[in-house]
């Protein structure tokens, strides 16, 4: 059961990326863009490393983004950080569930919790692009 609702959260969140990096609205906020730009810094400048790293955000995301933005398609399109954010949207949600069990919430409260959390166009969204949100969130919940 857990099982079939973490599928269902990963298609929803590989819907909503499909959608987001196919409109160009993977980048809109410039911040993304900048993520992006760090993580591939790690492996692909003319100093490439962890000296990359150290800017205003913390560099967790930008260390978990480093693996996808190899792909220079994902890197210009914003799918990089797409294929970060929709597992932390998994990671969250069912961290969620067990919050809620842990609160007493019967099954249909919990999914009505999950559910609400997963068909926000918020947090949908924020879980498509490269800002460091979806790793905070996921982090939190954890």
């Amino acid at each position: 059961n857990r099982f079939r609702s973490r599928i269902a959260t990963a298609l929803i969140g590989i819907a909503a990326a499909v959608w987001s990096v196919s409109t160009g609205h993977a980048l809109d906020y410039a911040d993304a863009g900048s993520h992006l730009t760090i993580a591939r810094r790690l492996w692909d400048s003319t100093y490439p490393g962890f000296s990359q790293l150290g800017t205003v955000w913390l560099p967790v995301p930008h260390i978990l983004l480093m693996p996808f933005t190899l792909s220079m398609w994902a890197w210009h399109n914003g799918a990089a950080g797409a294929a970060l954010g929709v597992p932390c949207l998994v990671a969250s949600a069912s961290a969620l569930y067990r919050i809620s069990t842990r609160l007493g919430f019967t099954r249909a409260a919990r999914l009505c919790t999950v559910a609400a959390f997963v068909v926000n166009p918020s947090v949908l969204y924020i879980h498509t692009t490269a800002l460091t949100e979806p790793v905070l969130i996921a982090g939190i919940a954890a």
